[in-house]
């Protein structure tokens, strides 16, 4: 299905203590603007604190990744988006949840291929069954997460609000996960359409643009395939 876009100006927006000068989150009663975006700075540093100690952890050998730490990043933002009744009124909380979602498809992506890989090496095994299943269990977790930050970012390009330049490779990313490629390459235009590129970063979009035009062509030719087959 196709997501209809509105090309915007490109400023990274970050509402935390501006929510009130800048509409972010306005109401008619001041007190609860301003007490929402105290609400907003604070969610935002216990966000900032829980991927900290995600990153920190996931650095030293000896602890490891606690995945607990980024699905509190990930909680903290989402209560961000529940402050407003709708996108319009904080463009970038919903921004920064579905880069949480998306980090947190990643992690659950990441672990899916790692424990695929474990269980090659020892095939026909109970242990290798085990992680078979696991491995399953969270590629779907995975998808189910892009599918949710995908939905995030769409919320972001449709608010009237300016645009956070970096959502248009994460939408192409997240669309691409989920084979969506009619709608990576529409992130990609409209990433090319509202940037000024140079000459490297031009080639990076063609790159991209090639591959992802391949791949929907080649599901197309599935399609076509499957239905003259059946």
């Amino acid at each position: 299905m196709r997501v209809p876009f509105v090309a915007r100006c490109l400023v990274a927006l970050s509402c935390g203590a501006s929510v009130v000068l800048s509409g972010c989150g306005t109401t008619e009663d001041t007190r609860d603007a301003a007490w929402i975006a105290k609400e907003v700075r604070r969610l935002r540093d216990e966000a900032k604190a829980c991927l900290t100690r995600f990153q920190q952890k996931a650095e030293d050998p000896s602890v490891g990744a606690d995945v607990s730490d980024l699905e509190c990043y990930v909680r903290n933002h989402k209560r961000t988006t529940e402050l407003f009744p709708s996108p319009m009124e904080c463009p970038s909380c919903f921004a920064r949840y579905g880069e949480g979602l998306r980090m947190l498809a990643v992690y659950y992506r990441t672990l899916s291929i790692k424990q695929n890989q474990e269980s090659s090496r020892q095939p026909g095994s109970a242990e290798s069954r085990q992680l078979e299943d696991l491995a399953a269990a969270n590629e779907k977790k995975a998808t189910g997460l892009y599918q949710k930050a995908l939905t995030q970012f769409n919320l972001h390009l449709r608010s009237p609000g300016p645009i956070d330049v970096r959502v248009y490779w994460r939408g192409f990313e997240c669309s691409s996960r989920l084979e969506r490629y009619k709608v990576a390459l529409e992130y990609l235009d409209l990433y090319e359409k509202n940037t000024r590129l140079v000459a490297a970063e031009q080639k990076r979009v063609e790159k991209w643009r090639g591959w992802a035009r391949t791949q929907y062509d080649r599901m197309l030719r599935r399609q076509v395939r499957e239905e003259l087959g059946g």
